[in-house]
């Protein structure tokens, strides 16, 4: 599976089983750049909006240098919205 696919997996069939609206963000980079920047890997309505980035690393703690500068603006203007936005971590080698 793609690096970042197994957590992006397990939250869909999460949203599934808790049978929320969600929205899957076209992923630019998959997209060999042709669309711009998304604020996140998903929006889940509860109803509330909320939005959700899914990061995984090896180590055992996440940087701000694995999130891109348009995820980091998307984060700071969202929540100044009073939006949420919830970044989901999967430590790998705790699996």
């Amino acid at each position: 599976m793609d690096k970042g696919k197994l957590l992006e997996k397990k939250c869909r069939e999460l949203f599934k089983k808790k049978e929320l609206w969600f929205h899957r963000f076209y992923d630019t980079h998959s997209a060999g750049r042709f669309l711009p920047p998304q604020p996140s890997d998903y929006l889940v309505l509860t109803p509330i909006p909320i939005f959700i980035e899914c990061k995984e690393t090896e180590e055992s703690r996440v940087s701000f240098s694995n999130f891109r500068p348009s995820q980091l603006k998307a984060m700071r203007d969202l929540t100044k919205l009073g939006v949420q936005y919830y970044v989901i971590i999967l430590h790998k080698k705790r699996l």
